[in-house]
């Protein structure tokens, strides 16, 4: 694709992202329409901003731009979002300060140094899983199974809740379509 046949509504092209050529249509929208409206569709309606300070301005505004609603953009068969006002991130002021709060000392540097010897070896049993099973997705399978286990960790799950932790994750998170890319023989 090039510059000239650019158009705002390409952002939501998987494929533009997976090439990598979403950078040169950021950069295009940034100069051309750095606050543009897409109309709904297949996906609910939604603003784009690619200016520093435009987001900026939204991110310290939640009375008027508010994250509570939800933040995915999932086909509007699916419904809204399901984490919506259900998680830190989807949360504004005052709720997100107390949420955060409440775990602000588990993601300490001095707890984090506490456990690396764990977070070392889950790392080990992650990446010699998703070697043994012989084709992975590395987005999924390693960086999101990773995530989730040492924020488990951090947070007091259980190891053996860690696995449900990761599926709620993808469920809350993957926007319908599971979460998963595509796979990779090893």
């Amino acid at each position: 694709m090039t510059v000239s046949t650019f158009r705002p509504a390409d952002i939501v092209d998987p494929d533009l992202h997976a090439s990598g050529e979403v950078h040169r249509l950021w950069r295009w929208m940034r100069r051309h329409a750095p606050v543009h409206w897409h109309a709904p569709g297949d996906l609910p309606g939604f603003w784009s901003l690619t200016r520093y300070e435009d987001i900026r301005r939204v991110y310290q505004d939640p009375a008027l731009f508010s994250s509570a609603r939800g933040v995915l953009l999932r086909p509007t068969r699916l419904g809204e979002d399901p984490g919506s006002g259900l998680t830190m991130a989807l949360t504004d002021p005052p709720r997100h300060r107390a949420l955060r709060g409440q775990v602000a000392d588990r993601f300490s540097e001095r707890c984090a140094r506490s456990l690396a010897d764990e977070m070392r070896a889950e790392i080990r049993s992650v990446v010699t899983r998703a070697v043994a099973s012989g084709t992975c997705d590395v987005v999924h399978d390693i960086g999101a199974r990773l995530s989730s286990h040492n924020i488990g960790r951090l947070l007091g799950v259980p190891p053996q809740d860690r696995e449900r932790l990761l599926t709620w994750t993808t469920e809350a998170c993957g926007g319908g379509g599971g979460g998963r890319g595509p796979t990779r023989s090893l």
